[in-house]
């Protein structure tokens, strides 16, 4: 009798797995079009982007800033590194005060911070505490030499979000420039124009 409760047990616990991963993939999916539609230099999209901004708590009012964490090897293992990079993402993000919006899209995470008023010392000090415990735990895990963050600049339209994801991607484009595995677009200096890929 044990082993039958036992056996059903399993199949219920299996099918609630598959249940959340689902239900996962279909998040993923919507804040995956949502943001295709914001990040891109098209206003029919970006307007229909902004449409679902309140389904997906994205304050239009708010300044915002992209950045990119780049899987840089891509193997076999290349599913599992990126949901761990995303599990590590929701566990910081559920501790800070740091509101983002982040998905995964196949050889790299997209993150959005919003900051309710212009960006302050207070809130880069937050920002920079985010991405620094982002840093630790990807050691901890040892997936930190397969990243490289980059951190495009800030701005208070959402329409010109665009251009802060193309400056995070450059900036993460620039991981073999030195150690650093985070870089800022603002503070590349001569590499801004080295960093097109």
């Amino acid at each position: 009798v044990d082993l039958a409760v036992l056996e059903a047990s399993t199949s219920l616990i299996a099918l609630d797995m598959i249940k959340k991963i689902s239900m996962y993939e279909m998040e993923n999916n919507h804040k995956a079009t949502f943001l295709d539609d914001l990040l891109v230099h098209d206003e029919e999209r970006q307007r229909k982007s902004l449409a679902n901004a309140e389904y997906f708590d994205f304050d239009v009012d708010a300044e915002h800033r992209v950045a990119v964490i780049r899987v840089l090897f891509g193997n076999s293992s290349l599913y599992k590194t990126n949901n761990s990079i995303v599990n590590i993402l929701r566990r910081i993000s559920r501790d800070s005060s740091i509101k983002v919006l982040f998905v995964n899209k196949c050889d790299s995470i997209v993150l959005v911070f919003e900051s309710p008023l212009r960006e302050d010392e207070e809130y880069r000090r937050l920002l920079q505490a985010f991405i620094d415990t982002a840093l630790s735990s990807l050691e901890a895990e040892g997936i930190l030499a397969m990243a490289s963050i980059g951190v495009g600049r800030s701005y208070a339209d959402a329409t010109s979000l665009w251009k802060s994801f193309n400056e995070a991607r450059r900036a993460a484009a620039c991981w073999n420039i030195d150690n650093s595995r985070v870089h800022y677009f603002e503070k590349l200096g001569v590499y801004r124009f080295l960093s097109y890929e």
